[in-house]
Formats: C-alpha cells, structure tokens, sequence
C-alpha cells in the first residue's frame, strides 16, 4: 500500500495526473454485469428461471436423450444450480466449479461473479486466471459479450497483450497526449481496470512475490472475486502451499475463490497441520456426479485401449499412422469427413509422425501441426481453419502436442494420443466431439514415448504406476471418477508432509512465511520450475489471416497486430500501410534500438517497450532451456543478435525453421533430446 500510494502521489505531483478512476465495479458497472448476465443470452435468461425454481424447491428432470438441444438443457440446469449455491453460500469465500468438459464453465462463472458482484456490493472487482494465455484470449472475448463490456472494462494482462490503452474523455483530453499516454501507463501498471485477465504464474506471485512491480497489485485483490481455471495443470507439489495461501488470502483480504476444472482436484482435502480452522469450499455442483454421467457427456467419447493392447510397447510411428488412417476412412465414409486430431508428448515425435503420414496414401485435404514451437499467429490461423464451418466437409488431420489440451476451443470427430496422465487424457479428449453433434467419438490410446521423462516429479504420474492398474485407469476415465487418482495424491502430500526429514510444506516453506522470508516464500513456490528461454524468428508476418467465418463468397480477416501496434510500426518507419506483412528483420532492429536509446522520457520510454514487447510476442516462441538446448542450438543462433532474453534464430529460411511446422527437429540430428 505504501509502495503504491507513493508512486500514485509522485505521478500526481511531478506530471500532475491525477487518478480519478481506480478501476473499480461502481454501481452503474454493477448493474450491468448483472442485468446481461441474466439477459443477454436466452439460455442464460432460462438458466436464472430455473434457479428460482430450484429456490422454490422445483427440480427438474434431466434429460437423457442425446442431443444438441438436451445438452444445451444440461448447461442451463448447472448454471441454476451453480447459481443456487451462490446465493444460498453467498457469505461463504471458497468455492468449487467442477464440471464436464463442454458443460460451458466459462459461462456458468460469469454467472457465479455476477451473482456474487450482486449479493456482497463490498466486492468491486473480478480477476480470472488461467494458465495459458489462449484461455485468457477466449474467454476476453465471452466476457465482452455476455456481459456487454468494452475493452475499457477488461485488461488483459500477459506478456503477449502488449500496452492497452483507454479512451479517454473530454476532461481528460485537456490535458493533452501526454497526459492520456501517463494515464495509460498508470492504468497499465496497476491494473486499474475492473475486470482482469492474467496467467496462474502472475497471479501467484503477486501472493507470494517479493517483487516491488509485481506487489504493487497486491492491494488491488481486496474486495475481488478470483476465478482460477484449471488448477491441475500445475504439479501436486505446489497444490498444499496453493490451499493455504489461497485460503489466507480469502479470509484476511476479503476475496471470494472460485476453483473450476472438469477435472479439478479438491485441494481442501489435504491435511496441514498449521491451519487451526479446515477451510471450506461450498460445491457449486454438489450433485456434479449426476453431469458427468449423463449420456450427453459420458457418452460424447469413449476411451479405447485397443492399440495399448495390440502393440504392447513395441508399437511404431508406422503403426500408429496405418491404425490412423484406416480408422479416419472408415469414419468418413460413414459420416461424410473427418477431422482427427493425433496428441504426442514430444515435438520430435510429432514431427516425425507428420512426415511418416505425408510418405503414406492418407485421405486428409489438410495437415496441421501446432506445437510449442508454432507462432500465435500461425496458430490462430490453424483453429480458425478448424472452427470454420465451410471446412467441416474437409479431411483435416492435427498432429499435436500438449499445447492444444486446454485453451483451444475445437471439435474433432476422432482422438489418438500417447498415454501420459489420467487427467491429461481427459483435457484432449475435451477437443473430440465437444457439442455431441455426432455419435460417440473414439479416443484411441497409445505408448511410444515415455512419460516419466515429462512428469518426473509429478505425484499423479507416481501414483498411476504404483496403485492405479489399466483397469482402474479406463474406469476413471469412463465415469470421469478423478478423485480416486486425486485421493492417492492427497495422501502422498500428507505423508509427505508429515516426514520431519523431508523438505516438506511444514518445515521447509512453513518456516519462511513465519519468519517473513519473502524471498524464500518467492523462490521456493515456483509453478514451472524449468527456466525458459524465448526463440525469437525474423520472419515475415501476414498483418491479417482468415477469421473462422471466412468464405469464398464472403472473405473475412481478422488482424494479427492491434490499431496502437500498427500505428507504432509506422510511427518508427518499421512499417509501411501498403504493407501486407511485417518484417521480423525490422522489429528486432527497432528493438535493440529502443533499448540501447532508451526514451528521456520515462513514460514514453516505458510505453514503447510494453507495446514492442506485445509486438516480439507473435515473432517468439518459447522453450524449457537446459544446457543441452544451448549446445544443441548454437549453430543455428546469431549470438551477436542474441538479446537479453532472447536468442536470435538465423538463416530461419534455410530449413531450420518453417512457419507451418515450427522448428525442425530433424536438424538436430540423432539427439534424443525433445522440445515440448
């Protein structure tokens, strides 16, 4: 607070800039928020006319049969009961979300918010929270919509956001551009927005963080209603220490938390000892079970351990492509075309598996690939093909890696992947048959690479090998029974924690948060504890690509760089309006330039490396870095480039990188090294 209020009053007195708008919900917002909830969308409009049924004690029957229209039904009767338990919970400050993959939880907690924003009027602010910034992307775009926001509303708040700015009004233009760009630069910089977008990593060290910039946000989690999707994509190392901050956080700082996942671990269960109070999560499903298993979601896919058993270990990339392939012939006769999507552990192997289908007579019109290594624009342009409907008569395949299980908002017809964990089966299996359009999808499992090179560490990987057999995994994943896997991890944690000789939450961080070792608390809670390094490619980038409603008849684009970036891109002779592409080349020049001239100006200084930075994101890619990826990178990196955190990757055009594949992997040889 004393960090913050001094920076706020020096802005004050030395530029004169006075805030007037902390961005908080008032009352106006406030109503807003609540009036689109309940109005903006029919199925919403029904979903809050069958919570005052259930008020009154009504329940409805579910419906069984599948269906486009019953599954729409089965959404609108969570979002009541979500709804129910928030006003009848509304003083309570823990809540859970756990629902099946396609039920639509993203809407279902715009309407929790909303309803929380309505019965506690203390509370004036909404973060969400995800762990991949494609998820902050989508769900920007569903909060605008539903709650009939603009952009002046919402920050999104990640490195590929770039400097967002606000519109201004006539009081405000008085004071001329100066004064907009250091209100932006404040607004940027606090957060002084109502709703806010960030990424798990963020978020958790604006809790634990030592950090002057980063705590700076601390004082802006007061009053607030917190969202945190997808909790299991961290390692069950960190999830004790998660419980109790999140639990401290919400008594001490007013704060109510919502936890949300189809396959969401319940992290109250675990027992510190430290917490003389057990913290309490109200179940905003509480009969969540009778969801999973409704046909509507239980049978939108199966799970089949067909090539696992046929192949043993011994299967090859050969294998799998020839099971691929007459699996998605067979589908496509039967329905018309098909779109398959193939999930690998390991960039080598999928490109591998790209080219061993390529060598092959396969019947797809289209092959994708989307890997760590693929560039946001690319990428974008991949789920935009996906998604749009005049491509639904095409044979696509998507060879993939991980990125693509949660965060991308697809519908295939047929899943193949290697086995990794229970959970992250489940997240791929999100991508086949998401609306129920079709009849039960298959998700073919398979093993050709070895997980413990990717989960080593992870307690969930232990426990699968140690105590869940194949025929319990099928069952967990069949009736979507993830707590049973959860349950053992929680038990590891505990016994773990209960071990005096090992580094263990009660007496190895414990210790730190007592004794105020800030920095400690910081470095010893790491979500990714890998160190990455970013790949920057000077390549030339389309300023447009096809938007998922594109036609023939009807073209249309969406940008791939914002108003404000363009515009700084000309302003720095970087870029030209006749262009129809950006050269890499020019904005890695421009920024070695602003950083080796920095700006006098402090605040237009910082202005121009916020937007740059947004800038370089849709030229970078980013990588778990080991010294091995050093030695194995050094030939095709220009070290006098190499800058700050970036490495600069030379002759691009010459085969060691390709736009549509990402990096090559075959031009490191036989190395059994593998980017994620």
């Amino acid at each position: 607070m004393l960090t913050a209020s001094d920076y706020l009053a020096t802005s004050d007195y030395m530029s004169g800039i006075e805030i007037k708008d902390f961005g908080l919900i008032d009352d106006n917002l406030r109503k807003k928020i609540i009036v689109n909830s309940r109005n903006s969308e029919a199925y919403n409009q029904k979903a809050f006319e069958k919570a005052e049924l259930l008020k009154k004690g009504v329940i409805e029957d579910l419906p069984i049969e599948k269906s486009g229209d019953n599954l729409n039904k089965l959404r609108e009767c969570m979002a009541a009961e979500a709804v129910n338990q928030v006003r009848e919970n509304a003083d309570q400050k823990l809540f859970y979300l756990e629902a099946p993959t396609g039920g639509g939880k993203t809407n279902v907690s715009m309407l929790v918010a909303s309803e929380l924003l309505a019965l506690n009027p203390e509370l004036n602010k909404v973060f969400y929270v995800f762990p991949f910034t494609t998820l902050i992307t989508q769900t920007h775009t569903s909060i605008l919509k539903t709650w009939g926001l603009t952009t002046d509303d919402v920050a999104l708040m990640h490195s590929k956001a770039g400097f967002q700015t606000k519109s201004v009004g006539d009081e405000e233009k008085e004071d001329g551009l100066y004064g907009n760009q250091k209100l932006n630069q404040l607004n940027n910089l606090f957060a002084f927005y109502p709703i806010c977008l960030m990424t798990h990593i963020r978020f958790f060290d604006i809790l634990k963080s030592n950090d002057k910039e980063t705590i700076y946000l601390m004082h802006r989690l007061a009053n607030s209603v917190v969202i945190l999707d997808e909790l299991q994509s961290y390692n069950p190392k960190h999830w004790d220490k998660m419980m109790y901050i999140i639990d401290n956080y919400a008594r001490l700082f007013n704060i109510r938390f919502v936890l949300m996942s189809a396959t969401l671990p319940k992290i109250d269960k675990l027992k510190l000892k430290i917490l003389t109070e057990r913290p309490h999560f109200v179940e905003l499903l509480p009969n969540a079970k009778q969801f999973f298993t409704n046909p509507n979601f239980a049978e939108r896919v199966q799970f089949s351990f067909e090539l696992v058993e046929k192949y043993k270990s011994k299967i090859t990339l050969e294998n799998i492509a020839s099971e691929l392939i007459v699996k998605s012939i067979d589908y496509a006769n039967k329905n018309g075309s098909v779109h398959t999507i193939i999930e690998f552990i390991f960039k080598k192997s999928a490109s591998k598996f790209k080219e061993v289908i390529e060598n092959l007579t396969h019947p797809f019109q289209e092959v994708f690939v989307l890997s760590g290594t693929i560039l946001d624009p690319r990428r974008k342009e991949i789920i935009n093909f996906l998604k749009n409907k005049s491509n639904r008569d095409k044979n696509i395949l998507l060879v993939t890696t991980q990125v693509v299980e949660a965060g991308v908002d697809i519908d295939m017809d047929l899943g193949f992947k290697n086995k990794s964990l229970i959970d992250s089966d489940e997240q791929l299996a999100g991508r086949v048959n998401r609306n129920v359009k079709k009849a039960r999808s298959t998700v073919y499992l398979f093993e050709i690479d070895n997980a413990s090179k990717l989960y080593k560490g992870d307690y969930r990987f232990a426990v699968m090998k140690d105590k869940i057999s194949q025929t319990e995994y099928a069952e967990i994943l069949e009736n979507k029974n993830f707590q049973k896997l959860y349950d053992e991890v929680m038990i590891r944690i505990d016994k773990l924690n209960n071990n005096e000789y090992f580094e263990n939450f009660n007496n190895y961080y414990l210790p730190d948060i007592q004794n105020l070792n800030f920095k400690e608390v910081n470095n010893k809670f790491k979500l990714i504890d890998s160190d990455n390094v970013s790949i920057f490619v000077p390549i030339e980038l389309k300023t447009q690509i096809e938007s998922e409603e594109h036609t023939k008849e009807k073209p249309k684009y969406e940008t791939v760089f914002s108003e404000g970036e363009l515009k700084f891109l000309i302003d720095t002779k970087c870029y030209c309006e006749e262009d129809s592409t950006v050269s890499g080349k020019k904005v890695w020049s421009l920024y070695r330039n602003l950083i080796a001239n920095k700006n006098p100006d402090f605040t237009k200084g910082i202005i121009e490396l916020k937007t740059i930075q947004g800038i370089l994101s849709k030229f970078t890619f980013s990588i778990f870095y080991t010294e091995e990826l050093k030695s194995l990178m050094m030939p095709f990196r220009n070290i006098d480039l190499d800058f700050e955190k970036y490495w600069y990757l030379r002759d691009h055009d010459k085969g060691i990188y390709d736009i549509e594949t990402g990096l090559m992997i075959n031009k490191f040889g036989d190395s059994e090294f593998s980017i994620l």
